[in-house]
C-alpha cells in the first residue's frame, strides 16, 4: 500500500471555515475515498504557522 504526505497552508482568517467543513464531512465523500482505497486519511493544523499537514 502508498502512503502519502502533503502539506498545505491555511490562509489567515480561515481556520473556523476550515474546522467547520471538516467537521461536517458528508457521507458522499467518505464513500467515494472508501471505494477508492482510502480507508486513513488525516490532516493536521498547525495553528501557530497555519500548516496544514495530510497523511493518507
Amino acid at each position: 500500500m502508498k502512503r502519502f504526505g502533503f502539506k498545505m497552508k491555511l490562509l489567515p482568517g480561515f481556520k473556523n471555515e476550515y474546522l467547520r467543513r471538516h467537521n461536517e464531512i458528508w457521507p458522499e465523500l467518505v464513500k467515494l475515498l472508501k471505494d477508492n482505497g482510502i480507508c486513513n486519511y488525516s490532516i493536521f493544523l498547525d495553528e501557530e504557522t497555519n500548516t496544514l499537514f495530510a497523511y493518507q
